[in-house]
């Protein structure tokens, strides 16, 4: 899934950014190296998105795991400890990238774990913290790894379930 053949990302305005998120928020998630690393870290920003399912029925929407690639650039954003104004390069790198692949990859983009995954690194390439090159080398680990990154989300989302009494208190609250 290639993003942009031309872009070429410099590493002094890579630099510049990991440098201005640190000084914005020093607990920022580090960024990852590897391919696992990446594997990981979309895992765990996909169960930060997935505790915002019960609250989509207060915006007059019926919760769906097929619609959180679309918090995936406010992912990226926290988990870089970037600030809101940058939304916008995130999210239209993310949305637009999403829209172009849909055509190119066809059914891939249907899971929505590869969805967020593929939304979520298309965000960080708005920011320019990675390369088109990273990104297709990440998604090709992803892609290939026999459902791992599905299990590694279970293994999260579960994690975060909802209690029976819970479940009760969002109920009798409409949540």
């Amino acid at each position: 899934m290639k993003l942009d053949d031309n872009a070429e990302l410099r590493t002094s305005n890579i630099a510049r950014l990991k440098q201005i998120a640190t000084s914005l928020n020093p607990a920022m998630h580090p960024l990852p190296r590897t391919p696992a690393e990446w594997l990981n870290e979309i895992a765990d920003a996909y169960a930060d998105a997935y505790e915002a399912l019960p609250f989509m029925r207060s915006q007059g929407m019926e919760p769906d795991e097929s619609l959180l690639f679309h918090m995936a650039p406010r992912v990226a954003l926290k988990f870089r400890g970037l600030p809101e104004q940058q939304a916008e390069a995130a999210t239209e790198a993310a949305l637009c990238s999403y829209v172009a692949s849909k055509e190119q990859v066809g059914v891939a983009l249907d899971d929505p774990h590869i969805a967020f995954a593929f939304c979520y690194l298309a965000a960080q390439f708005g920011l320019g913290l990675v390369s088109d090159e990273a990104i297709n080398e990440i998604m090709a680990f992803i892609e290939e790894g026999d459902a791992i990154l599905a299990r590694a989300i279970t293994r999260r989302t579960r994690a975060k379930e909802p209690s029976r009494r819970q479940r009760r208190i969002r109920s009798a609250h409409g949540v």
